[in-house]
């Protein structure tokens, strides 16, 4: 979308996109409430109650759920909770990064709307941020957080951190508050999937409307002796009077 719009400018300086989603599947409790336990765990593509439920051959043999994705990115889950919780994290990350990228666009882009908002009907899977008996999905708290008038932010090229050489994600601010914001403090921290601080910085920054500005860059890889398995990366943006405007983990 970007390069596209960067080629069209002098013709469309500004777009809307109006449909974007992520494949989720819904919180446990509707999984417990709404499906017999036999047809929910071990995950079965195949199994009819999956299919009825969207988690299966909703559009094609592996939407809603895309269980394959959840598998590569995380291992064989061991339980229904954490196939459910890697599912979800994986979808809200997602959504969480489109909008960011809609928004790094600045006046390129002149608006967008996610599809879709709410679950008409208990599925097992799907694209909500809010599903039918009105629980907020984890895509709706990322899905907020990124929508914020201020909102700080990784530029990254994968989930995954290198094993042979440094990799480092861009710390971004944005803005589409309506006047310039002066002298905010931004600060990140990474730490090994134990919480142990590995490395931080902060720095100060201020911007306009509808700006966005790259004000550090962030060493993701972990300790030599410390690498194996995730690290956490706990971004926050702060006024003036030290009162936070934004957070992400």
């Amino acid at each position: 979308v970007a390069g596209e719009m960067t080629d069209n400018v002098e013709y469309a300086p500004m777009m809307r996109n109006g449909e974007f989603a992520v494949h989720t599947p819904h919180n446990l409790e509707s999984w417990y409430r709404f499906n017999p336990m036999e047809a929910c765990w071990p995950f079965d593509k195949e199994n009819s109650i999956m299919i009825r439920k969207n988690a299966s051959y909703a559009i094609g043999e592996n939407f809603w759920l895309n269980y394959p994705v959840i598998e590569r990115m995380a291992g064989i889950p061991e339980s229904l909770e954490q196939m459910i919780s890697m599912g979800q994290y994986l979808a809200a990350e997602g959504i969480r990064y489109i909008i960011d990228s809609f928004r790094w666009l600045g006046k390129n882009m002149g608006g967008f709307t996610n599809w879709c908002y709410n679950e008409p009907f208990p599925n097992a899977a799907g694209t909500c941020l809010v599903d039918y008996e009105n629980r907020p999905m984890m895509t709706y708290y990322f899905t907020r957080e990124a929508l914020a008038p201020v909102s700080i932010a990784l530029k990254y090229d994968s989930c995954f951190y290198s094993h042979t050489y440094d990799t480092y994600a861009a710390l971004r601010i944005s803005s589409d508050a309506p006047e310039r914001r002066e002298n905010l403090r931004s600060q990140w921290k990474v730490r090994d999937n134990h919480g142990c601080l590995i490395r931080s910085g902060e720095g100060a920054v201020s911007i306009d409307p509808w700006e966005t500005k790259e004000v550090d860059s962030v060493l993701l890889n972990p300790p030599r002796a410390r690498s194996a398995g995730p690290v956490i990366v706990e971004l926050s943006l702060f006024e003036q009077n030290g009162g936070r405007i934004a957070e992400r983990t």
